[in-house]
C-alpha cells in the first residue's frame, strides 16, 4: 500500500507540474530554450508537449545557426530547402554542401552550431601541382568535390592552404586537418617527418598537431586558437 500511495503522489506531483509548464507561454519557454545549446534544446523536448512544441521552432533554432547562414547558402552548388531551421541546422550537421562552384564545402559543427569548412584540391597550393609526373586529378567517388589530386611520386610534398578568417565563427577554437586517402601501394610518408603549422594574420598560432587515422583513410590535424 505504501508503495502505491507513493507513485500515486509521484504522478499528481508530475500532472502538477505539467500544468505550471503548460501555464508558461511558448515564447518565453522558446527564447530560455534558444539560450542553450542545439543538444539541451533537443532534451528539452523530451520533457512535455509545451517543451516540445517551443523547442522545434525557428526562433530557437535561429539562435543556433550562424547569423550569415542565408548569405554562405546563397552560394551552395545546389539549392539547400529545409522546411524548418531545426531540419537544416541538422541537415548542415550531418552533411556539407559544396560552396562557390565546386571550392570548398560548408556544414555546422554539431555541439555548438560552428562553421565548418573543408577546402578542394583546387583551391589548395601544391608544389608541381601541374606536373603530370607528380600529380594527376581524378574522380574520386569518396569524395563530395568533382576532382580530387593524387600524388603520384614527388621528393618532397609542400600543400599551402587558405581560408579567410571572417568565414570562421568568432571566439571559437579551430582545428585544421589534412584529410587523404592511401592508395594500397602508398609509401614514403613516414619519412621524412612531417611538418606543418598554422599562421593567422601573419603570424603563427599553433597549440599542437598529431596524426590520426581512420577507415579508409588519414588526416593529420592541427588546434588553432
Amino acid at each position: 500500500m505504501e508503495v502505491e500511495r507513493v507513485k500515486k503522489l509521484a504522478r499528481e506531483e508530475e500532472k502538477a507540474q505539467s500544468r505550471i509548464i503548460q501555464g508558461i507561454p511558448e515564447e518565453c519557454l522558446a527564447k530560455a530554450i534558444g539560450l542553450t545549446s542545439p543538444a539541451d534544446a533537443c532534451r528539452a523536448a523530451a520533457v512535455s508537449t509545451a517543451f516540445r512544441s517551443a523547442a522545434d521552432l525557428d526562433a530557437v533554432w535561429t539562435r543556433f545557426l550562424p547569423p550569415d547562414c542565408d548569405a554562405v547558402l546563397e552560394r551552395a552548388v545546389h539549392l539547400v530547402d529545409a522546411p524548418s531551421k531545426k531540419e537544416l541546422f541538422i541537415d548542415l550537421s550531418n552533411e556539407h554542401v559544396v560552396l562557390d562552384d565546386g571550392k570548398m564545402s560548408f556544414g555546422l559543427e554539431r555541439s555548438n552550431g560552428a562553421k565548418c569548412y573543408m577546402l578542394s584540391a583546387s583551391e589548395l597550393v601544391i608544389e608541381w601541382m601541374h606536373e603530370n609526373l607528380y600529380w594527376t586529378r581524378r574522380t574520386d567517388p569518396d569524395s563530395r568535390f568533382s576532382k580530387v589530386a593524387e600524388l603520384l611520386s614527388v621528393c618532397w610534398l609542400h600543400i599551402y592552404g587558405t581560408i579567410n578568417s571572417r568565414e570562421l565563427t568568432p571566439a571559437t577554437h579551430y582545428a585544421a586537418y589534412l584529410v587523404f586517402k592511401l592508395t594500397h601501394d602508398a609509401s614514403g610518408l613516414s619519412s621524412p617527418r612531417q611538418t606543418s603549422f598554422v599562421k593567422v594574420g601573419g603570424g603563427p598560432c599553433l597549440q599542437s598537431c598529431r596524426p590520426s587515422s581512420t577507415s579508409g583513410g588519414a588526416s593529420s590535424s592541427l588546434l588553432v586558437g
